[in-house]
Parts: structure tokens; C-alpha cells; sequence
């Protein structure tokens, strides 16, 4: 009888085990694989492990049930648990937007929610009703149907294995080494306040009256175009000035093909300038690493927890299997992976964005002078970008205890500090500061916020421009601050002046489908160009247009872009 209770047990047990346990992360993971700077390889063996811990558990409850038919009842419950995981992850998930940090709107998906519900009960009930009246044939079901979707996973996941292939690469790290040493000579320092858009700027970081006063060397660009968004996109653009037109390539193509064509690292270490940029590695892939003081090569990441990492990963597993009623307790943020892995060498040197630890860091070490090189920095902080972990002081606290307005703030809190202190150590008037996001945070993430204050500024109060710029002319700002010759680079923010001009912005599906709803096609492609026509402001959107796939040539010819 015990031998007979294991043979029954096994087939739904290994279905429901390899089913959540063993292929849902798999393949999450492999989906993702760029996502991650550890290789699938390593994440295997703990896998397979829990998947046995799991396995266990399962027949350890088993042994609990003596009578047969309770035990015969526990077995569709183990069936009943692993079809319901396998339909809702196969058939009924909707189309989420990316888990960014931004709460999901969880009553857009009531539909959803009922179709769930109907298909999880069908799950449960369907197999004890038919064991009432066929016992003989459920229980062929239940053997045979758990083994044929078991080895259907085991198919799709060898063929999932062997066909993806990592398209970033991050044998490199990016250090904290130098991190607040500038120049005594000549500074241009960057931050990039993440998902800062110029509505959130104006609201909540002007309406504070010691930082509008820090501000009042800046020139505010209110009617700033991001061109590409959200931070996959917009990283590159602000670092190379190119924007991708092409909505029909893989994002590694454009980061390949952006920072292939960009000297920028290079013309600014030939003028004597180091160059170091504080950010996620995976936005730096293929830039010109060797003109990049911080970086670190030949690195290994590895997990520094393994129980935050593989919760992280059982989490996600979780949102993705379970009931849609339940998802919401299961919502995370899939930057809080990164929290648990760093360099192999020496974790606590990689620099993560983390702003609070940033401004720990700085209050430990403060900004030191070196009269080698002149100094390009750029610091990518997590700003505007949810989760909401940190207040206006600049303190962490528990996660969405506060709202975006109080992290922006205490942003501009160390921002506002940064400045002081390049005041009293006499490096203000020779450093240009830009600050600016790496995108909006509102419709298509059009609007960021963009300030520059150039060297030997003074001003009564912030100026504001409503010159039509986007990250091209930023980029073209950097290249002005720092090189004798920035002709190469196009017009900088100031030289755009009362230009009509025709602007462009790569915005993702799940934004663009938003704003286009009566249009198919927007939520068809990965990415969306979109045209900002000359008489249009950033925040216009009902004079943008959305092209489509079909018409990216014409649109190519039309307005004269060249593809290189």
C-alpha cells in the first residue's frame, strides 16, 4: 500500500514541483537572461534543490492522510494546484506593464480577475467530480495528463536553454573608485536624477524654497524631449546623442550601434579629462569601456544573499502563477534583485542605485580636489523611480511609507548639499553642474526635467527656457562644457534658442498602447516612434504622432535620418 500511495503520488507531485518550482523560474529567468548579471548556470543547483525541498514537503503531507480516499482526494488537490499554475501562467495572464517600481493599477484587471477565479475553481472542482463517477478514469488523467505536461515543460525548457544567449555582456563592474574626487581646474558633473519629470520638478523640488535658492544659477529647459524612455533607452541617448529610430531592432543593436558611433569618452580623455559614470553596468554595454575611469574588468557577480535573491525570484514566480485576485500581495519591483548580488572581489566597491547609501558615502567621504585631469562625472541616482524607499531627508524608510514628492526631495537634498560643498572647497564656479532625468514619469516619459548652470554663472534667480531640446542637444552640452571644439556634436541646449524644430521619442508598448488606445498597432511593437511635430510643446501629446511599422521608412526619408 505505501509503495502503491508513492507510485500514485508521484506523477501530480513532479508536475506541480517542475511546473512552479523548476520551469517558471527557468524560464522567467531565461526570458530575462540581460536582465540578470548572474548566469542561469549558478542559479540551477539551488533550483533543484528547493524543487526537492518541495518535493518532500508534498509527500510529507501525504503520509498524513491514512484513509485511501482522503489521500485519493489530497492527489487531485496536488493535480488541481499544479494545472491551476500551469493554465493561469500559460493563459490568463494579461498584459502587465513592466514591474518598474510603479504600482500596478490592479482595477483595470477586474475581468481578468473573474475569468481567473472560474478557471481555478474549474481546476479544483473538475477532477473530485469526476472522480466521483469515473475513479478508474480521473485517476488515468491525473497519471498520464501530469506526465504529458510534464515532459511538454521539460521540452520547452531544454529548447529555451540551448536557444538563449546573453546579448549583454558583464564581465566589467562599474566601482565606486574616485567617486566624489573631482578637479581643481575644470568640473562637469552630471546628475541623473532617475524618472524626474519636469511636472514633478516644478511641484515638488521648486515649491521648497532652499532648493529653488540653490538653484538660482541653473537655466531650467522646461520644454525638454527626452527621445528615448524609459532608462534602457534613455542612458544611452543622454551619453552618445543617439536616439533609436528604429523601432524594430533589439535593444543590444541600438546600445551597439550608439555607442560604437559615439566619441565622446574618447575626446574627453584626449583633452585631459577622466571620465567616470556611476550607474547599473548593463546601461554602459558596449560603451567605450577603456575611456571610462571606474570601471572594473574581468569581474565575476555572484549572489550575496541567497535569501533575498531567490525570494526576489520565487516572488516573481508567484505573480506570475497565481490566482489574479492574489497578485497583488506578490507585486515587486525587479530592481530589488540587484540588491543581492554584487562583484565577487569586493561587493561593497560596486556602485548600486541606491540613494541613500549614495548619500551616506558622500557624507563619509566628502568631494576631494586632484589638479591632474580635468573631470567629467556623471551619478545616476534612483530619484522619482519607485519604490518609494527614502524621505526629504534623505533617510531610508520602510517602502512606500512616503510618496514620490518626498524621495524627489530628498534627491535635491543631496544635490543641494553636493553644491554647498563645491562652494565652500571653491570648485562651484569652475564646474558646469547638469541635472537632469534619464526620463519623464508621466504619459510616454516625454517630459524630463533638465537644468545646466555653465561655469562663471551667477544669477538672482533660476532662468527658464523654453527652448525645443531633447538628450541629443544634452549630449552636445556635455561635449561643449568639456572640449575646446564641440562643433561635431551638433547644437548644445543653449544654441537651440526659438528654433521651431521637429523632435522625435522612442517610447515602450505598454506606454504608448496607453495613449493610443483606438490603435492595434501600438501595442503591437516593442517600441514606438514617435514624432513631436515643430509647433508642438513636450506635453502636447495630442499633436504627436505614432508611426507605425509600415511607415518607418518613409519616415526615415521624410524627415532625412541617417541610420548608421
Amino acid at each position: 500500500m505505501f509503495k502503491k500511495r508513492i507510485l500514485k503520488l508521484l506523477p501530480v507531485s513532479l508536475f506541480l514541483v517542475f511546473t512552479f518550482a523548476v520551469y517558471m523560474p527557468s524560464s522567467l529567468y531565461l526570458s530575462n537572461i540581460d536582465e540578470f548579471s548572474v548566469d542561469f548556470g549558478e542559479i540551477v543547483p539551488v533550483i533543484l534543490i528547493l524543487a526537492a525541498i518541495m518535493l518532500l514537503a508534498i509527500y510529507i503531507v501525504g503520509a498524513l492522510m491514512f484513509k485511501q480516499r482522503i489521500f485519493d482526494s489530497y492527489v487531485l488537490l496536488v493535480l488541481s494546484l499544479g494545472l491551476g499554475f500551469y493554465v493561469q501562467g500559460n493563459f490568463l495572464n494579461p498584459a502587465f506593464k513592466s514591474l518598474n517600481g510603479n504600482q500596478i493599477n490592479w482595477s483595470a484587471y477586474k475581468v481578468n480577475g473573474i475569468i481567473s477565479i472560474v478557471a481555478w475553481i474549474i481546476c479544483f472542482v473538475a477532477p473530485q467530480v469526476i472522480y466521483i463517477f469515473k475513479k478508474n478514469v480521473m485517476e488515468l488523467i491525473a497519471r498520464w495528463g501530469s506526465m504529458l505536461l510534464t515532459a511538454m515543460q521539460i521540452v520547452s525548457l531544454v529548447v529555451m536553454i540551448m536557444t538563449t544567449h546573453k546579448t549583454i555582456v558583464n564581465d566589467f563592474a562599474v566601482t565606486k573608485n574616485g567617486e566624489f574626487e573631482l578637479s581643481s581646474k575644470e568640473n562637469t558633473v552630471m546628475f541623473v536624477v532617475d524618472t524626474l519629470d519636469a511636472s514633478w520638478f516644478e511641484d515638488m523640488a521648486l515649491s521648497v524654497d532652499e532648493y529653488k535658492d540653490e538653484l538660482k544659477d541653473f537655466t531650467y529647459f522646461k520644454d525638454a524631449v527626452a527621445g528615448g524612455s524609459p532608462t534602457v533607452l534613455g542612458i544611452p541617448t543622454i551619453l552618445t546623442g543617439k536616439i533609436d529610430y528604429n523601432a524594430k531592432q533589439e535593444t543590444s543593436d541600438f546600445y551597439k550601434e550608439a555607442y560604437e558611433s559615439s566619441t565622446l569618452f574618447k575626446d574627453l580623455q584626449d583633452e585631459n579629462y577622466q571620465v567616470k559614470l556611476y550607474t547599473e553596468y548593463f546601461y554602459l554595454d558596449y560603451c567605450d569601456k577603456e575611456n571610462v575611469d571606474n570601471l572594473k574588468f574581468e569581474q565575476e557577480y555572484v549572489v550575496t544573499s541567497n535569501r533575498g535573491f531567490y525570494g526576489c525570484l520565487y516572488k516573481l514566480v508567484s505573480f506570475y502563477a497565481m490566482p489574479q485576485f492574489l497578485k497583488q500581495h506578490f507585486w515587486l519591483y525587479t530592481g530589488d534583485f540587484s540588491n543581492y548580488v554584487a562583484i565577487k572581489d569586493n561587493s561593497s566597491n560596486m556602485y548600486k542605485m541606491d540613494d541613500v547609501q549614495f548619500y551616506e558615502d558622500y557624507k563619509n567621504n566628502g568631494i576631494t580636489a586632484q589638479d591632474k585631469k580635468n573631470t567629467f562625472v556623471m551619478y545616476h541616482l534612483n530619484g522619482a523611480h519607485g519604490p518609494y524607499v527614502m524621505n526629504e531627508n534623505a533617510e531610508r524608510v520602510e517602502e512606500n511609507s512616503v510618496g514620490v514628492d518626498s524621495q524627489i526631495r530628498g534627491s535635491f537634498k543631496i544635490i543641494s548639499e553636493y553644491i554647498e560643498e563645491l562652494k565652500a572647497k571653491g570648485l562651484y564656479d569652475n564646474t558646469t553642474i547638469i541635472i537632469t532625468a534619464d526620463h519623464g514619469g508621466v504619459n510616454l516619459y516625454q517630459n524630463p526635467a533638465v537644468l545646466v548652470k555653465n561655469k562663471n554663472v551667477h544669477q538672482d534667480e533660476l532662468a527658464v527656457d523654453n527652448s525645443k531640446i531633447t538628450f541629443t542637444n544634452l549630449n552636445a552640452t556635455i561635449a561643449s562644457s568639456c572640449l575646446e571644439d564641440a562643433s561635431a556634436y551638433g547644437e548644445d541646449v543653449y544654441q537651440v534658442g526659438d528654433k521651431d524644430v521637429v523632435r522625435f521619442h522612442v517610447a515602450p508598448n505598454d506606454l504608448v498602447a496607453d495613449v493610443y488606445p483606438d490603435d492595434p498597432a501600438a501595442s503591437e511593437q516593442l517600441w514606438s516612434l514617435l514624432i513631436i511635430p515643430a509647433d508642438a510643446k513636450a506635453t502636447d501629446l495630442g499633436k504627436f504622432i505614432f508611426v507605425h511599422y509600415d511607415e518607418f521608412d518613409d519616415i526615415m526619408k521624410k524627415y532625412n535620418i541617417q541610420q548608421k
